[in-house]
Parts: C-alpha cells; structure tokens; sequence
C-alpha cells in the first residue's frame, strides 16, 4: 500500500486525465507495466481510512467547533477513489474533510487534508475564530428540522473492482470490444478498413468509484456509508467514428455514432459486468446504430421552424442540461448567481403550483437502489426519499436542503417543508446544496414507441444518440429560462411518418420553457433512456455525477439550424 505522499508522487499533481478532470481527484496514470501487475488495483491507492477512526475525527472537529463558541457544526469526511478503464486507464484519489458552522446569523465554511484529530480540530478552531470578519450573513438562523440520524450503510457490492487486477478490468474492456466487432462482421462490416483492424473500441470506458462518507453534527447525528458506483460507456462523437475504429467501418456507408450512451449505470460492483448482460447491451445499440445508418446523408438541409421527435437519450441529456439546474433552490434563491448563475423557475414563492410546462411532463427524483446516486443519507445526513419536482406541467418542488428550506418557509410565511435529502457536493472541500442525484420524467401510460411517434408526426425531423455540443446561457430578465443552443449526435428527415434521409450537420436554438411548454406527446416506457454526466453545482463549485432517465417526445416548432452555413462551410 502507499501513502497520500507516494501516491501524489507517483501521480499527476494537477486535476488532469479522465478521472480527476471530471471528478476533482488527484490522479495517476496506470503503465503498461502497472496493466501486467498481478495486483489489486487497491494496493496503488494509499491505505483505506477506518470507518471508526473518521468518525472520531469527524466527532472531534464538531466538538472542537462547539467547545469555540459555535451555535451549530457539522462536518463531512471523504475518502474516495476511482478507477477509468479506457484506452488509457488511470487512478484518481481524494481524502478531504469540509466543516460547516453557525453563530450569531453568520455562517462558514472551511476544509482540511490533515487526517489527523488535531488536524480537524484546529481547522474547525480557525474557522470559528475568523467566522465574524469572513462569516456570510444570513436571514434565516435556523435548519430545517430533521432527525438526528445514526447509523450505517453500504452499496451491495458483490465483487468490488479495487479487488481485482488491471488485467482483469482490460479483459473485460476487450471481451465487450470482441462482441461489437462480432457484430459488426456479422452484419457486413470487414476486416482491414482504411485503419486497421485490431484497434479496441474508441470511446469503450468502465468508470468504477467507491468512497466512504461520514457526517457528524453538534445535532448528535453521526452516518457512515460507503457508496460504490459502476458507469459504463460508450463516450466517441459524431462522424469521427470511422476515422478512429475500424470495427466501426462499413463498406458504403456513413455511420451515424448514435450509442454514445452510458450503458447499465447503476450504485454497485463488478457483478453487473460479469455475465453476457452488459456485453448484449452493448452490442444491441450498436446494431441499432447499423440500421441507422443505412439511409442517405443530405447536406444543407433548409433553415427553418419544424416539428422534432427526440429519442429518450436526447430527451434525458436536454432534461439534465435544462430543467435540473433551474429546479436547485439555491439557483432560484439568487445564491449562486455570481457562480453558476440564476434559474429562470424564480422566484419560488410565485413559481409554486404554476404550470409552466406541458401537462404531459412530470418529474420526480429518487436516490433508492440501483439508481446511480444511490445513498440512505444526503451530505446533511437526512434520510433520503423519493419525491416530486414538476406534476402534469406544474412546479411542485425544489432540490432544497435544510438551510434553503428554512429561507423559502420565510419567504412563503409558513412552517418549512419537509426535507427529502437531496442535499449534495462532489467532495468534502466545498459546501453542500441542494441539487439533483437521479431524476426520472414520466412515460406516458402504455405510450406510443419511438416509430409510433415519428409516424404521428407526419412530416419533421427525427433527433437521436446523445447531445454532442450543448452551450446554455441564463436569461433571468426575459422570463423565457435558459437560451440553449445544441448539436445532437444525429438528426433524420421525416415525410409522411417515414423517414427518408439522414441530415447533416444540424444544430437548434430554444429556450427552456418553450421547449417542455410545447412537448405534443411522450412515449412510452420502451422509449425511456438514461443519461449521466458530470456537472458543477455550488457557489464554489464542486462536481457531482447525474443521471437522468426520459422517454422520446415529440415538440412542436423547434428552430433548427445549418451549421456548415453558420461556419461558411
């Protein structure tokens, strides 16, 4: 085993490469002598923190905050590692604490590395004694009420991926390589192609975390919970595919790259990648992609207002980009509007039980198992339960935690909300808030299928596979939500509720609530697809893992674009 000081030796310092750039770990990348190791990938991580040693830390660091005149603290302790599995794998590691105080109407906030007692305790000492000159003030003295919880709780792991060797996670990276180019040959594809053969599947990643929280607080509540997480994907874009992978060449066709989908996330182990389940999963969207890619490809298709049908994977990356952001009571508070900015769902008082979208969206979040975000406590130790964000169109309710909760109550004149547990930060170093784990918008009872959708549709255009370019930008002053503007990964031509040509190069511009105000209809539930993606949440911010679960809709009068025009190509 190494310590932190080997392993930040032996690593890259600053946040780069595929696991810390995304997750905010440090990380080191695994050699090709590392890949032939016989060893646990656990023995290049520093020695795992005991469970009980980071609760006495944790304890010690509330006590040292309380014994220094404060009213309320609490504290998160993370240990937490990572493992991406690609073309070129690497480590990530992170081991942090963030302590959260409150007196006299001011709150702060500070973190440490020191695993140590004395550690915690003096950064909880020096954060008390700086609270009254860098303190931020605040109108609400109170938390949300919310039981002092005690307990512990783990993901079911059956086999867990730091066990195992590098040679054991290549095998299965390989094994699922060997089964896409199967099919490929299987439905006319061939060996050589312009580039070779033998090239593993380009954008084929196995993403595998595991961490151990505890919170503690002056409350008396006192959680430990390890969180294990599996993510496999498919991450190559757009046409690039035949120039970088020739499983993926076929002779006399374009390839539309439509599986860039997370495939099978889920809150487990290595059990969900062993057995032929995730390798038919695989195979299955890449054989889809096949038969979408047999129609011809037209250019310079003309600009204008169309009716558009969007898969469940495009659906679900929009709804991840759009509407959760808007729905952080933080964002609609005006907290974050100097960070990552406003929601146009503001403000809250008026918002609630408005219908602002289409009656057929509905929105709920869930953080129960197997759903990626999985845990029985939120980073303020609330028990998490399922709840509802957007009924029939109508707003319901907010990401919240329990200092938000208590300024809506003020602001709406009543007693507080309960609280749901859907209080977050991607590590211990930044303060929590309120934001999305796993949301689901609801299919339509015994709904139409995709092609049932786009022959409703009559004439339009048919968008799939994942968003390959999305840029939002707020417009809190216009009351139209966000300003988006995207590129999906592929986009068809439909004419009398067929589809009869592929469309290049296409891009579209709407706002948010138009966007869901004018959903026609929503599939059923062999429509829904999942997506999951890193994003920032915080005043200062830190990054969290979301996922998302929608089925196809069909929008009415979407602005579409033709970017080789826009670019003068």
């Amino acid at each position: 085993m190494l310590d932190r000081r080997q392993f930040l030796t032996q690593s890259t310092v600053a946040c780069v490469g595929a696991v810390g750039a995304g997750l905010g770990l440090w990380t080191r990348t695994l050699s090709a002598s590392d890949l032939g190791a016989r060893r646990a990938i656990t023995t290049w991580f520093p020695d795992a923190r005991d469970p009980a040693a980071m609760r006495r830390l944790a304890q010690a660091a509330v006590d040292a905050a309380m014994s220094a005149g404060a009213e309320y603290a609490d504290i998160r302790v993370v240990d937490r590692r990572a493992l991406m599995v690609s073309r070129e794998s690497s480590l990530g590691y992170d081991w942090s604490y963030g302590i959260r105080v409150y007196k006299h109407g001011r709150w702060g906030f500070g973190y440490g590395v020191d695993p140590t007692i004395d550690g915690a305790s003096t950064t909880a000492q020096r954060l008390m004694a700086n609270l009254g000159t860098h303190g931020a003030a605040t109108s609400s003295t109170q938390l949300a009420p919310a039981p002092a919880e005690r307990g512990e709780w783990a993901t079911p792991v059956e086999i867990d991926p730091f066990s195992l060797t590098p040679d054991d996670h290549v095998a299965l990276r390989e094994g699922v390589a060997a089964a896409v180019r199967h099919a490929f040959l299987y439905h006319g594809g061939r060996k050589g192609g312009p580039y070779g053969y033998d090239t593993a599947a380009p954008g084929l990643q196995f993403l595998w975390t595991g961490e151990t929280r505890v919170f503690a607080s002056s409350e008396g509540a006192l959680t430990t919970q390890y969180l294990a997480r599996a993510i496999p994907m498919f991450g190559a874009g757009g046409n690039q595919l035949q120039a970088a992978d020739p499983t993926m060449y076929r002779e006399g066709y374009g390839f539309e790259w439509s599986i860039g989908r997370i495939v099978g996330a889920a809150s487990a182990g290595f059990e969900i990648a062993v057995g032929p389940k995730l390798q038919d999963q695989f195979v299955q969207l890449y054989e889809e992609a096949l038969r979408w890619s047999t129609y011809p490809r037209w250019h310079h298709f003309p600009v204008g207002r169309y009716d558009v049908v969007f898969d469940g994977t495009l659906t679900s990356g929009i709804l991840a980009r759009t509407l959760l952001p808007a729905l952080s009571l933080d964002r609609a508070l005006g907290l974050e509007i100097n960070s990552a900015g406003p929601s146009f769902l503001a403000p809250p008082e008026s918002m609630l039980g408005t219908q602002v979208f289409s009656p057929l969206v509905t929105l709920s979040a869930d953080r129960s198992l197997p759903h990626l975000g999985a845990a029985k406590w939120d980073d303020e130790g609330v028990p998490t339960q399922p709840f509802t964000l957007i009924k029939d169109g109508t707003v319901i309710d907010y990401f919240r935690g329990r200092r938000t909760t208590m300024e809506l109550a003020d602001r709406l004149h009543t007693t507080p909300r309960p609280v749901y547990g859907s209080s977050l930060t991607g590590t211990a170093t930044r303060d929590v808030v309120g934001a999305a784990s796993c949301v689901s918008m609801a299919p339509a009872s015994h709904g139409p299928s995709l092609d049932e959708l786009i022959k409703g549709m009559g004439s339009g255009i048919v968008a799939r596979g994942r968003v390959s370019r999305f840029n939002p930008s707020m417009d809190p002053s216009g009351g139209n939500g966000m300003l988006n503007y995207y590129e999906p990964a592929a986009c068809y031509e439909v004419k009398g509720g067929k589809i009869i040509r592929q469309l290049l190069s296409l891009g579209s511009t709407f706002t948010t609530k138009k966007f869901w105000h004018d959903v026609k209809a929503v599939g059923g539930e062999d429509t829904v697809q999942q997506y999951a993606a890193q994003t920032h949440v915080g005043l200062i911010p830190s990054t969290v893992m979301q996922q998302s679960y929608a089925p196809a809709v069909y929008v009415r009068g979407v602005d579409v674009l033709d970017l080789d025009l826009m670019q003068g190509a």
